[in-house]
């Protein structure tokens, strides 16, 4: 998931404890540890997702930034 997301595991380790606190995800088991799945869809809400193909590089570097700075 992480080089999908171009970020390091932490990272996403990171956004599924935030997640989580912000009630937008639960913790499950898995082999190995806990991980988080999302509570709801964007799309129920008629937020479209793009996929993870179509975003630039720029894009990408851009959200690390900002999670970087606790803006997302």
């Amino acid at each position: 998931m992480s080089r999908l997301a171009g970020v390091s595991h932490i990272t996403i380790t990171r956004w599924w404890k935030t997640w989580i606190i912000a009630g937008i995800a639960e913790t499950i088991d898995v082999k190995g540890g806990e991980r988080a799945r999302r509570v709801f869809s964007l799309e129920d809400f008629g937020i479209e997702v793009p996929s993870p193909k179509s975003i630039s590089p720029e894009k990408k570097v851009e959200a690390k930034e900002k999670c970087a700075e606790g803006e997302a």
